[in-house]
């Protein structure tokens, strides 16, 4: 599947890759779900496909990297079933960067979610790119790089990502894709949600019961939000049900502005209230684990 959008970052890394004027270390940051990993990825594959069209997509080369079977190109995320990347992870990477090119190319480290790299991993990186050596070109990809150590991001070269024109997701997903009406509302700019939402069956219905569901809440009394706290904290993901809560609120206020649709169940004030508590529930949790009941009890309450 083609880029969407991000038509600047991507001519700027192509141009610097032409030219042989590649940072060893990039930041890029902005919104979840629009395409950051994905141009990094794209990028990992432009320096190593060697078809005439880069990246073609099609070759060997770059199928391998798609599915994170090419040696030299590392991709690193949190482990399955925890939430940080440890400093074990970060020096398996060092280790492997030091290893020779099967090519003579670059070797690319992309580590996607930096900002939940632990300090102690972020402290094994910071010597890595304190010490930049041969060919090697580290990206990370985050959407709060404000809990990056200040010396890793002042050795990062910073590309930043904005949210898509929903007509623009449109036009390259509609042909592709049985685009839904919705989809385009509450991916909110962010092509890789969309995506996610249409070719997954299950989560565009947990998408649509979690916002039938927080529409509920507003005639529900005190007893029975703290029932449906209870059942949410042991039932579903929190962060999956406070990014499609924040996407659902953002569309709200969207509609406020635009259209001046002031809908008597929410209200304007009330609404930018709502955003500002996912938006700081949504920052926590990536600092220190959040007791999930409570959480949704305190949130629940107080819309």
């Amino acid at each position: 599947m083609e880029i969407i959008g991000h038509k600047k970052q991507w001519e700027f890394l192509k141009l610097s890759a032409d030219s042989n004027k590649l940072s060893h270390a990039y930041l890029f940051h902005g919104p979840s779900q629009i395409g950051k990993k994905r141009i990094a990825i794209e990028l990992a594959k432009y320096l190593h496909c060697k078809e005439k069209n880069a990246p073609c997509n099609a070759c060997k080369t770059c199928l391998q990297i798609g599915n994170s079977l090419y040696s030299d190109v590392l991709l690193i995320e949190p482990e399955e079933g925890k939430k940080s990347i440890s400093i074990d992870q970060i020096r398996s990477l060092r280790d492997k960067m030091a290893m020779s090119s099967i090519n003579d190319g670059y070797k690319v480290a992309i580590i996607d979610n930096a900002h939940l790299m632990t300090f102690e991993a972020q402290s094994a990186l910071l010597k890595q790119l304190e010490e930049p050596k041969g060919k090697k070109i580290f990206i990370l990809v985050s959407e709060y790089p404000q809990n990056l150590l200040t010396t890793i991001v002042s050795r990062c070269q910073q590309v930043r990502f904005d949210l898509i024109d929903e007509k623009v997701i449109e036009k390259n997903l509609g042909e592709k894709i049985n685009f839904s009406e919705n989809v385009s509302i509450y991916s909110l700019g962010r092509p890789g949600l969309a995506i996610n939402i249409l070719e997954k069956t299950e989560t565009g219905q947990i998408w649509s019961k979690r916002i039938e569901e927080i529409e509920n809440t507003k005639k529900q009394n005190l007893y029975d939000r703290f029932e449906y706290a209870a059942w949410l904290s042991k039932e579903v993901d929190l962060d999956q049900t406070f990014e499609i809560w924040l996407s659902y609120f953002r569309q709200l206020m969207k509609n406020y502005i635009i259209k001046s649709d002031y809908q008597a169940q929410w209200g304007l004030d009330n609404t930018r209230k709502i955003i500002n508590s996912l938006q700081n529930y949504q920052y926590l949790s990536t600092t220190a684990p959040l007791n999930t009941r409570l959480t949704l009890e305190l949130f629940l309450l107080d819309i």
